[in-house]
């Protein structure tokens, strides 16, 4: 995985506890992004999305930019 200050202290978008995502784009932290419910990125998915599964509520949601950031 590239290097990230943020991949690794993530947010659900469900229960809002810490996560960290297991791939991250070379220039995720450069880009502006966000969380997205699953739902939410099935009917409006950005430009480039990264899924994220939470080990608290088990549920997969996605980190979302709007820009690539490959």
């Amino acid at each position: 995985m590239v290097f990230s200050q943020f991949a690794n202290n993530l947010k659900c978008a469900y229960c809002m506890k810490s996560c960290a995502a297991s791939e991250w784009p070379a220039h995720g932290d450069y880009v502006p992004f966000y969380n997205q419910t699953k739902e939410r990125t099935e009917e409006e998915p950005g430009a480039f999305s990264v899924p994220v599964h939470c080990p608290h509520c088990m549920k997969d949601w996605y980190i979302v930019w709007d820009q690539d950031p490959r």
